[in-house]
């Protein structure tokens, strides 16, 4: 590929050249880039993050200016300022590389200051550091287990006239048709602020399994805590994928809008161990009452150091995930029926609980839906229709991350007590939570196997 640092002809991974930026530095930063010779443009720009997100344009060019000896110089800066956070055999993106030249360039020039700079990427594998994902744990395919007979009920809500606690759900639009009860079953039950954060049939074809995550979960939220309202917060597309500035801007949206619970059910893996910037300013600015729960990550079945068919690192249990291993965050793992951590879960020092993520029934449609399946490239592919009897069980740290807040929210409610109190409660064994749940704190010497050291 001529002018570009990398040939990229044979990498699956496609990335979006978008980055965001300090919002009071964005004019300077701008100002450099157009010096390196690149374009930019300005996407949206948030006032609560205090980021401005850039497209930019021309990186490829602008990194041609340098000779074959320049460009491999260039790489090794870059590697050896990451020492450790590359795979070997994946060299860093032309993205990466202007980066480094944009921060050296500016610390030069300012006695090492450098502007809050992230990057943004987008469209890359499922579960890589450059998509967020939500698709539930099946070994490559979305796991649905559907029920013999009957409709999956709610448990009744009374009229008390406590405060109830408002649950936000950061996940796919909520799923709603009318026709098979969903609409009756739901009344009253979820909050949507938003025009696209509920949605239902459109066409001929029966909706994916992906785009009926949050009705899943809403459903598993409500068994646990029937007494809280659920704020729904459209995070994911309908083959649940999205982006750390779409969830950014979730939380943060959420917090403002007095959410107690904040659940994510969803995870990017990070290969530095750095906290991408969009995610660490919106956690930072949550409300010291309001308790952030996510979902772990679904690659216990990956060894430490595994790698693809391309001889590429893959997501192992102890890759670190986010926002679940972000400070102030409750990472949750899954547990299975018999108690002990599910082989998909994640299985790293920074998790904090763990909870059922397996034999949960909850809300589906009644009617047919496609399952999906996962290519080895990421591609998110859709199978034959099977009917669902307005029920089923997904498996995963999501379905986990949502049986967790339920209790959360639930005993917060109950004792007049924040949802951080009432986590921290549950973990130290002064709450006691529903047998079904299997809740308890993270325990390393239990849950993290021998053969797989917390450190690699």
């Amino acid at each position: 590929m001529p002018g570009s640092l990398l040939d990229h002809s044979n990498m699956k991974i496609c990335f979006s050249g978008e980055i965001v930026v300090d919002l009071p530095h964005q004019k300077l930063v701008e100002t450099y880039l157009q010096d390196l010779g690149v374009e930019s443009e300005v996407i949206e720009t948030s006032e609560p993050l205090r980021l401005t997100r850039l497209r930019l344009r021309n990186i490829e060019a602008a990194l041609g200016q340098y000779d074959s000896a320049e460009r491999y110089s260039l790489l090794r800066q870059v590697k050896d300022a990451g020492q450790g956070l590359y795979d070997p055999n994946r060299d860093p993106t032309d993205l990466d590389v202007l980066l480094f030249l944009l921060r050296e360039t500016i610390g030069r020039r300012n006695a090492n200051w450098i502007p809050a700079i992230g990057s943004i990427r987008q469209a890359g594998l499922a579960g890589s550091p450059d998509r967020v994902s939500g698709l539930p744990y099946s070994g490559g395919a979305f796991l649905l287990q559907g029920t013999e007979s009957g409709t999956f009920q709610l448990p009744d809500r009374t009229n008390s006239p406590k405060r109830r606690t408002t649950i936000a759900l950061l996940d796919t639009a909520l799923y709603v048709d009318g026709a098979d009860g969903d609409a009756r079953r739901l009344v009253g039950r979820f909050i949507a602020e938003d025009a696209d954060a509920v949605t239902g049939p459109t066409g001929d074809q029966p909706p994916l399994a992906t785009a009926l995550h949050s009705l899943n979960l809403l459903g598993v939220l409500l068994t646990y805590a029937p007494e809280a309202n659920v704020l729904i917060r459209r995070t994911l597309d309908e083959q649940a994928i999205g982006d750390v500035w779409t969830m950014a801007k979730q939380i943060s949206e959420s917090a403002r809008a007095g959410a107690d619970v904040i659940v994510i059910p969803a995870c990017a893996v990070v290969e530095d161990g750095r906290v991408p910037l969009v995610l660490r300013r919106a956690i930072e600015a949550v409300p010291d009452n309001c308790q952030v729960i996510a979902a772990a990550g679904n690659y216990g079945n990956h060894e430490p150091g595994e790698r693809d068919h391309n001889g590429m690192r893959v997501p192992a249990r102890n890759s670190m995930v986010v926002p679940a291993a972000c400070e102030r965050v409750i990472g949750v793992g899954a547990l299975d029926k018999e108690g002990d951590r599910a082989r998909y879960s994640q299985a790293a020092e920074w998790m904090t609980a763990m909870a059922a993520g397996d034999d949960q029934i909850s809300l589906f449609p009644d009617g047919p839906v496609r399952p999906v399946h996962r290519e080895s490239d990421g591609e998110v592919v859709p199978d034959a229709p099977e009917t669902f009897h307005g029920q089923a069980i997904m498996q995963g740290t999501s379905v986990a991350s949502a049986v967790f807040a339920g209790v959360v929210a639930n005993l917060a409610y109950k004792n007049d007590i924040t949802a951080v109190d009432a986590a921290h409660k549950l973990l130290t064994s002064q709450f006691t939570a529903p047998a079904h749940s299997m809740i308890r704190a993270f325990a390393p010497a239990r849950d993290i196997p021998v053969s797989s050291p917390a450190q690699l």
